[in-house]
């Protein structure tokens, strides 16, 4: 009798230490291979933490992203998920969104305002070349905007990041004309190279304690102002080179 016991315990241990298996194995390939799914407007990528929207597939104009699909909450948009859309001008999205993947909305050039109020991270071209974007809000949690974020958006001219904002990167905000601040100062830690090229930024304020990339003002009217530290030694350098 005590045998049998015996085997059935050894039994036991090896059906728990197999279903532990099964259970991680599983988890891995749901974190590594999600399940795609489809509805009428967009392509989701679903992980177990949410769902990633891939692709827009709507003509709407006034686009306000769902909370959920299915059951699963949206959380990220996903790189070129709207590139090339061309009937968008607003885009709303919910609380549960806290990034905007490489190129989500690039080329969209009738896009006019985006609203959010949980984003934490705008990944690089995110809104490259959108040339009609005026406004952008995406509430207190922004950490980073990546490189050529917004480059091209020749009309922005109003950027609410909060102020937890630590980085923007290489030529975030090059060629958007009507921007004439920098958002988010207080909190930044980083400024990458040409972040605002081209921009109408007459003053940044006090940049101390902040990483400035070369050129990160190039073309700036603070470029050539006389206030301006880096355009005196410009200027020094360039009659001793004459």
């Amino acid at each position: 009798m005590s045998k049998w016991i015996d085997k059935m315990k050894k039994f036991k241990n090896k059906l728990i230490a197999v279903v532990l298996v099964l259970v991680i194995v599983f988890i891995l390939y749901k974190l590594i291979f999600p399940i795609v799914i489809y509805t009428d407007d967009y392509t989701a990528a679903l992980y177990w933490d949410g769902a990633y929207l891939t692709d827009y597939k709507g003509k709407e104009k006034d686009v306000q992203i769902p909370n959920y699909i299915g059951i699963f909450p949206v959380v990220f948009i996903g790189g070129d998920c709207f590139k090339y859309t061309d009937t968008i001008e607003t885009v709303v999205l919910p609380n549960n969104v806290r990034g905007i993947g490489e190129g989500a909305f690039s080329g969209c050039l009738y896009l006019k305002s985006v609203e959010a109020s949980n984003i934490k991270i705008v990944e690089g071209c995110a809104f490259y070349s959108t040339p009609r974007l005026e406004r952008v809000e995406l509430g207190g949690e922004v950490r980073t905007i990546g490189e050529g974020a917004f480059e091209g958006a020749h009309r922005l001219e109003k950027v609410d990041l909060g102020g937890k904002l630590q980085t923007i990167g290489m030529n975030a905000f090059a060629e958007c004309y009507a921007l004439t601040y920098i958002p988010s100062r207080s909190s930044l830690k980083e400024i990458g190279r040409y972040a605002f090229y081209g921009c109408e930024i007459e003053d940044p304020g006090d940049l101390t304690g902040i990483t400035v990339g070369e050129d990160a003002f190039l073309d700036c009217p603070w470029s050539k102002s006389p206030r301006n530290p880096s355009s005196i030694n410009n200027s020094n350098s360039e009659e001793s080179s004459e």
